[in-house]
């Protein structure tokens, strides 16, 4: 029998206090500057959803009326840098959310 090992998971919420569309704009540049640094694939499925992966990380994004949710996947492999990751992503977050004009 084949046993599924463990994933880690991570849970980012960054709340804003913007127009949902501006923070849905804003989000989506990070997502396409962080592409060109990492190997990662952001597919929208929705006007406020999108799915990002990359070899062992599955997650899902939410751009909600004043918050962002980001649910990450990592896989064994990458569960040891599971603080580092979230860290990562909650700074991004934040500054994409919070700085003054569009990035």
């Amino acid at each position: 029998m084949i046993q599924k090992r463990t994933v880690a998971k991570v849970t980012v919420i960054e709340a804003h206090a913007l127009e949902q569309t501006e923070a849905r704009a804003r989000v989506k540049a990070l997502g396409e500057k962080l592409q060109e640094k990492y190997p990662v694939e952001a597919t929208w499925i929705s006007d406020w959803e999108a799915r990002i992966e990359r070899t062992g990380v599955k997650a899902k994004l939410w751009v909600e009326k004043n918050a962002v949710r980001i649910d990450v996947e990592l896989s064994f492999l990458l569960a040891p840098l599971r603080a580092k990751i979230e860290a990562r992503l909650s700074k991004e977050l934040k500054n994409c959310l919070t700085s003054t004009k569009s990035t």
